[in-house]
């Protein structure tokens, strides 16, 4: 920078860079199966919590066990569950923004975003799709909801799989075909916010194999493959789940616990033998922070959260707990805190001219005093 303020050529110079800053946010995750049932109860016990949250990102299931439920959308349900999940917060749920939910079926996945970053989030989209009777009635299936919060973006997913006990490859299948099948809308023609770059012609090289509909998939046992998704929407292409920068996964995933009796499975969690008890897990990752719920059946970690972030380091769990204290329903509520780091991506553009002044144009969402500053001293 220096030596081209010192030795100027007789041509303009433009020298551009992109500075990322990392935000630090908070994101409650919940998940319940209601078992069909009508709100009876306070969900204080399971959405309070001590921690300044940004997001909250609501899941249920079985909201409506109904044969009407498949013939006629019946927002009743949902409209009584989302008034649940408000009056929980008390006072805060004035502080929040509901932007968006999503239903299917018996499933309901709710976004609230504190109303303070209300400017930053954009392209908000959302998708379902049924995986259930003929793999494709949406008693078992998935909803999704992806924005762009500053310059990440963001995917929550709430599902509900096969729930035979026996009928692991049925819900592993039930997994793959949401995730080849839930995608998101991209309108080219409108400036497409890639995850590494700005609104227009740049998109980073793995965001377009995603754009192309070569997206990689996640399988079951984490490793990556990748699978043709050769979906299109109108004139634009589609992103599939897994690219973005943090995807937060819930719901009645319906893994259970094999080859163990259910008194055995009950002695080994009053013996708190559960990292013992997860070797029986159906689910390849189970982890002794999932906790169970009393059931009427052999107990099992059915209702779970899982996450995924591009760089691990931007992810960190503060909190995962069931709460037991909520009995309208046969599962019990599930809770994940996360700390999340959010990009936020600041455009510099110091145009020199040839008689040793310069311009800086700064195109910002929140760009620091003191960057600004330092970069005028580092110009002097």
């Amino acid at each position: 920078m220096s030596d081209s303020i010192e030795n100027p050529t007789t041509q303009e110079i433009k020298l551009q860079q992109d500075i990322l800053e990392l935000k630090t946010i908070r994101v409650f995750s919940g998940t319940f199966n209601v078992s069909g049932q009508d709100v009876t109860e306070s969900l204080s016990p399971w959405l309070q919590c001590d921690y300044d949250i940004d997001i909250y990102a609501i899941g249920f299931q079985e909201l409506d066990l109904s044969v009407e439920a498949y013939l006629v959308y019946d927002g009743t349900r949902e409209s009584n569950w989302t008034t649940a999940v408000l009056q929980a917060l008390g006072d805060k749920a004035d502080n929040y923004w509901k932007i968006m939910s999503k239903q299917l079926i018996g499933m309901l996945l709710i976004v609230l975003v504190k109303k303070v970053h209300a400017p930053y989030v954009k392209e908000i989209k959302s998708d379902c799709v049924g995986v259930g009777l003929m793999g494709m009635m949406g008693n078992k299936g998935g909803v999704a909801i992806r924005f762009r919060f500053y310059d990440s973006y963001l995917c929550f997913v709430n599902c509900h799989l096969a729930a035979d006990p026996n009928g692991l490859e049925r819900r592993n299948q039930d997994y793959l075909d949401i995730c080849q099948r839930i995608t998101f809308p991209i309108n080219m023609s409108e400036g497409y916010s890639s995850l590494y770059g700005w609104v227009g012609d740049y998109i980073p090289p793995y965001a377009k194999n995603a754009v192309a509909g070569m997206g990689g998939m996640v399988g079951i046992s984490g490793n990556t493959s990748t699978a043709p998704n050769d979906n299109k929407v109108g004139a634009g292409q589609v992103m599939p789940i897994f690219d973005n920068d943090h995807l937060i996964w819930m719901g009645d995933l319906n893994y259970r616990i094999d080859m163990l009796s259910e008194p055995e499975v009950k002695s080994m969690l009053e013996g708190n033998k559960t990292k013992l008890l997860l070797k029986f897990d159906q689910y390849d990752f189970g982890t002794n922070e999932w906790d169970t719920s009393e059931k009427k059946r052999t107990p099992a970690w059915t209702d779970r959260i899982l996450w995924r972030s591009q760089d691990n380091e931007w992810c960190k769990l503060l909190r995962y707990k069931s709460h037991m204290k909520i009995a309208l329903s046969d599962h019990k509520p599930v809770s994940a805190i996360f700390e999340l780091k959010i990009k936020i991506c600041v455009r510099d553009d110091w145009i020199i001219l040839k008689d040793n002044m310069y311009e800086q144009h700064t195109e910002v969402n929140n760009i620091p005093t003191n960057l600004i500053q330092e970069r005028e001293e580092n110009a002097e």
